[in-house]
């Protein structure tokens, strides 16, 4: 087992500059198992802001001892083994989605846990240039979906793509046919 400095409780952690004298910082967070995690920062007041994220997500319950995949390689796993409940059809289209839209994008290639609403609202911004604002809701409402798992299986704190400002999807106003108009589609 890991030595641990004496003293300190499990989640407590540490601030340190490494190595002494450098400018460089580090948070640290001793796990349940002995293991720990660190943080690196730029700044004592950063490694300060670090550790209190690392402390909180502990707090949530988040298992910090996964291996955090990409965001990508998540919502496959998320369509693999939690969302099995799904028809064929919906389920071939989740994973188009994923293909089309996620994949091969930027957020696609981001680690679950570094994943931030700004890089979500970025997605989206990008995606309503290519494509109908539908298809953007849809492919956002498919990524809530895998991060709200992820959420509740302690992969992360929290959903990243919950505040994201969506386009809005114009709906083209119905006009009734007269009675005419209506006439003459029955008699051609």
């Amino acid at each position: 087992m890991p030595r641990r400095s004496k003293g300190r409780s499990n989640g407590e952690g540490s601030v340190y500059e490494y190595p002494k004298g450098s400018g460089k910082w580090v948070a640290q967070v001793y796990l349940e198992d002995g293991t720990s995690r660190r943080r690196r920062a730029n700044s004592q007041r950063e490694a300060r802001e670090k550790l209190k994220k690392l402390q909180a997500e502990i707090d949530q319950g988040v298992d910090l001892t996964i291996q955090q995949p990409t965001f990508a390689d998540w919502c496959l796993t998320w369509l693999e083994h939690f969302a099995t409940n799904l028809k064929p059809n919906i389920r071939d289209d989740y994973e188009g989605v994923i293909r089309r839209y996620i994949e091969g994008e930027p957020i696609g290639q981001r680690r679950l846990d570094k994943l931030t609403p700004a890089q979500v609202q970025a997605w989206v911004n990008s995606l309503k240039q290519r494509v109908a604002p539908l298809t953007v809701r849809n492919a956002h409402a498919r990524l809530h979906k895998a991060l709200e798992v992820a959420v509740r299986n302690n992969y992360v704190a929290k959903n990243a793509a919950t505040a994201t400002e969506l386009p809005p999807v114009t709906k083209e106003p119905i006009r009734p046919l007269s009675f005419d108009e209506g006439r003459s589609s029955w008699t051609s």
